[in-house]
């Protein structure tokens, strides 16, 4: 019986684990499905016209979607990662009993949060970039996609790929403390039960 509650209770950590780890990237995933929508209503990026897909302004939704990766990635930015990822550690050490499995799922996952939510806006809008959409740092210059002006949202996700520089030694720095508190851990559990 004890078996069947351990398990049950890994497979809750487990999920807590993946939505932990997907929901950061909603926005980009929300970016890739508005172009593929695009896609299907037969525009183009660089269209003047607005690209609507049944009652839906196409442009619109992109903007939005493009707005809110920026503002998980300035969120986690700004320290956010500090927090995530010590949730992400926590889920990781309760859903698998490895020590193996353990330290390699969080090393990756530090990775991944260490680039991912800075770089993928950017990167979720390269193919949709145009000579009248030049996303840059400086943000000089109106963006239209799909119709839509994108506002700062574009220019924006150029600038949160900065973050990358502050994030990644904190996400480092923070798998090395997992490592050592996860490694010491089993250590102090055999010897508080040894005689």
């Amino acid at each position: 019986m004890v078996t069947i509650a351990n398990g049950r209770r890994a497979r809750r950590w487990r999920l807590i684990l993946l939505l932990l780890v997907l929901v950061p990237f909603v926005p980009e995933l929300a970016i890739r499905t508005v172009a593929g929508m695009a896609g299907v209503a037969g525009c183009a990026p660089a269209d003047a016209a607005p690209c609507v897909f049944g009652p839906v302004s196409l442009g619109t939704m992109l903007r939005r979607a493009i707005e809110a990766a920026v503002a998980v990635a300035m969120g986690l930015g700004f320290g956010g990662v500090v927090v995530w990822l010590a949730l992400v550690f926590v889920a990781v050490q309760r859903s698998f009993v490895t020590m193996a499995v353990r330290l390699v799922l969080a090393f990756v996952l530090a990775v991944v949060f260490a680039l991912w939510p800075y770089l993928g806006p950017g990167l979720a809008i390269a193919d949709l970039v145009h000579a009248d959409c030049l996303p840059g740092e400086a943000g000089v210059g109106a963006c239209r996609l799909y119709g839509a002006p994108m506002g700062r949202a574009a220019n924006e996700t150029q600038v949160v790929q900065w973050f990358t520089f502050l994030a990644a030694p904190v996400a480092l720095v923070m798998f090395a403390g997992y490592a050592f508190v996860a490694a010491r851990a089993p250590a102090r559990r055999s010897r508080s039960d040894a005689p």
